[in-house]
């Protein structure tokens, strides 16, 4: 999208969604986060180097949490947000000291402004707060801050489940302020502590995000973790990532009968496949997020708890696409993965075919005329069977699992009024 002055950038942030909000002012922190970790743009003394430690390890928690956010909109996150952002505020106004006068840096704390209005950003996420226009002021603020004016409009133009799933500079191109040879050896490099925010930060440039279930553990440490520093935080990251693997590599059965029989188009369009996977993931969480909102249920019926387990799925099939080097054993796993992946659809064909036989009684539950506009949705359903589209590999597969959908489609209309027949892409 085009605007002519942040003031119209602001006007359309106060139509949208407090997602979009939060959406656009992480993209515009995680711009300008470059700034802060780059050595160059700090004096060399250790109280240049302690605030540097201490303002990247806050910018980066309020960067996380709002880009969190827009994946699981619940109130949550909201306290953590609202903590990170004042401690970014505390942090940003005391850097001014210490930031290096060098010929293109522009000032550490300016850069650490965006930041603090990412975290105030996704303070204002949830509709628990008290006005909706106050996430749209914060993210045009860091926009503001991030002088990455263009860009910001690029990420207007996408729906918000798409939003994170972009390459952060789209061409590549860094500001000028921010090229890689002008910013010296980042924090990175020489603090192992701050390994995980390394990638982190490297998956949110590439446009394929780490899985949104770590992103979240890591956003709810708690306050006295981060305020105790850096080895504290690395030690929590670590003890959550240990936990997480051990349950991704927990042994389960393979299912063979719904395997693709080849996935080397999914590696020859890696990046596109990733990004699918990644956006569809978002969007069932914020729909499930929405619904449970909106219904006050603690537990998802039971017609839907397959499709609300699909997103672990997705995201390990996008993490097989991006972070592992191809080889016989990875396309292995993925094929194996996308034989779960097919195997739980299959529960989910299961569960609509129930639904259906029982739709009268379904139709008068307090939660129908919500799912109905959520997680019952055209769009979902759509995205759904282009991913499983996408992903079979085999077109009698492929073509088998468009008729099997046929029957979740007239289940869905039965239940919540006719929507569009699902068409192959």
């Amino acid at each position: 999208m085009e605007f002519e002055d942040h003031e119209g950038l602001e006007r359309w942030l106060k139509s949208q969604s407090h997602e979009v909000c939060v959406a656009i002012a992480a993209r515009a922190a995680l711009r300008a986060l470059r700034g802060i970790f780059a050595d160059r743009f700090w004096k060399g003394d250790e109280p240049a180097r302690n605030a540097q430690e201490r303002l990247a390890l806050i910018s980066h928690r309020c960067c996380a949490i709002a880009c969190t956010a827009t994946v699981f909109p619940g109130d949550e996150l909201q306290a953590f947000a609202a903590t990170a952002a004042k401690a970014a505020f505390k942090a940003s106004s005391r850097v001014k000291k210490f930031s290096a006068k060098t010929v293109k840096a522009r000032n550490v704390a300016y850069e650490a402004e965006v930041a603090d209005n990412a975290g105030n950003a996704a303070c204002f996420a949830s509709h628990c707060y008290a006005h909706p226009l106050e996430a749209a002021h914060a993210a045009a603020s860091a926009v503001a801050f991030s002088d990455e004016f263009e860009l910001a409009g690029m990420d207007a133009g996408l729906p918000v489940g798409m939003i994170l799933q972009q390459p952060l500079w789209y061409d590549s191109a860094y500001s000028e302020a921010l090229l890689p040879s002008d910013l010296g050896s980042p924090i990175y490099d020489r603090d192992p502590r701050f390994d995980f925010f390394r990638r982190w930060y490297d998956s949110m440039v590439r446009g394929a995000p780490l899985d949104w279930e770590l992103q979240r553990r890591v956003a709810l440490i708690p306050q006295e973790t981060w305020e105790a520093g850096a080895d504290a935080v690395a030690e929590a990251i670590a003890e959550i990532e240990k936990a997480w693997k051990a349950e991704q590599q927990g042994v389960e059965p393979r299912r063979p009968e719904f395997e693709p029989r080849q996935v080397t188009h999914l590696f020859e369009n890696k990046i596109i496949v990733s990004a699918g996977m990644s956006s569809l993931s978002s969007t069932i969480r914020q729909e499930f997020e929405r619904f449970r909102a909106e219904t006050g249920l603690n537990e998802t019926p039971e017609m839907f708890a397959p499709l609300e387990a699909l997103p672990h799925r997705l995201d390990r099939i996008s993490e097989i696409l991006t972070m592992l080097e191809r080889s016989d054993a990875t396309e292995q796993a993925l094929r194996e993965e996308i034989g779960r992946l097919n195997a739980q659809v299959a529960e989910l064909e299961k569960e609509l075919a129930k639904a259906k036989a029982d739709c009268e009684a379904l139709q008068k539950s307090s939660w129908a005329k919500i799912a109905k506009v959520t997680i019952a949705g055209t769009g979902l359903f759509g995205s759904l069977v282009t991913a499983l589209w996408v992903v079979s590999g085999d077109e009698v597969g492929a073509k088998q699992r468009l008729e099997n959908l046929q029957e979740y489609r007239e289940a869905w209309d039965s239940l919540f009024g006719n929507t569009q027949p699902p068409s192959a892409p």
